[in-house]
Order: structure tokens, then sequence, then C-alpha cells
């Protein structure tokens, strides 16, 4: 059984960078009264940016589009004091702003201290009944904390 280690964690950089390139492809927000100050992201995350043609093509044409964010604590927004300023929330805003006519829904599914395969066994009713567009599964810091087997953390990833 191997665990966690620098060199297998190189993985979760990728995902900040999804994360960030994210951010940075949907723009700036603007002025929102009730958004906390913005945080700076270091130049060195935005080294990938995703490709999403079908998404992008849904909003320049005005057509609804289903975002499901699944992830932990994090996702839900507990370190961000209310689910308003969690990233899900702030996605769906910038979106909102840079697409003004396109219907945006940004669903957050975030549930504090579940792992991996906890929140793979909730995408049938949390993520998949909602038909998304794009699903954004941010996952790994509570099986890295709570020392799960890496080989068994990566068959979960494949699965989902």
């Amino acid at each position: 059984m191997r665990r966690w280690n620098s060199s297998r964690r190189a993985w979760g950089c990728g995902l900040a960078g999804t994360l960030a390139a994210l951010a940075v492809w949907c723009g700036e927000v603007g002025a929102v009264t009730t958004a906390p100050p913005a945080c700076a992201i270091p130049a060195h995350m935005f080294e990938y940016a995703p490709y999403v043609p079908r998404i992008l093509a849904a909003l320049e044409k005005d057509l609804p589009v289903t975002i499901v964010a699944i992830g932990g604590a994090s996702t839900k927004g507990r370190a961000a004091g209310q689910g308003e300023y969690a990233w899900p929330a702030r996605l769906e805003q910038a979106l909102s702003a840079r697409f003004p006519k396109a219907r945006i829904n940004v669903l957050n599914r975030g549930v504090a201290r579940n792992t991996a395969a906890q929140m793979a066994a909730r995408f049938d009713k949390d993520v998949l009944a909602f038909k998304p567009d794009l699903v954004i599964w941010e996952t790994g810091t509570n099986d890295a904390v709570g020392g799960t087997d890496v080989d068994s953390f990566w068959q979960t990833l494949q699965t989902g």
C-alpha cells in the first residue's frame, strides 16, 4: 500500500491550475457589492487553460448551461464564510457577467470532509441527475490528510 508523497501529489497542482484557469477564463466579475476582496493567484497557476468548446458555444449562443461543482469544504464555501462567497457562486457570477444573456446555473454540491470515494458515491444523485454540461470535481485533500492509499484514490478518480 502506497501512501501520499511529494512526487505523487503533482496531480493536485494540475487540479488547482485547472480551477485557477477557469477563474481566468471567466474574466473579471466587476464590482460585486457582496464579494470579499479578490485574492491574487500566483502566475505559475495559469499553466493550463481548459478548452471546453461545447460550453463556450452554448454560452455564446445564450443557451442554458448547467455546471455542477462537487467537492469538499472548499467547494461548499466553508472557509469563505457563506455559500455566496464560495468559488462555485463566484464562478456563476463571473460567467453571468461575461455572458449576460446566457442562462447559467452553477450547482454547488460540496460536502465538508468527504473523500473522493464518498463524492463518487454521490455522483448519481448530486451530479448526473442534473444532466450537467460541465462537472468540476475538486477532491484529494481529505484523502491525503486521511492517508488514503494512492492507488485506491487514483482508481476512484478514474471511475468517477
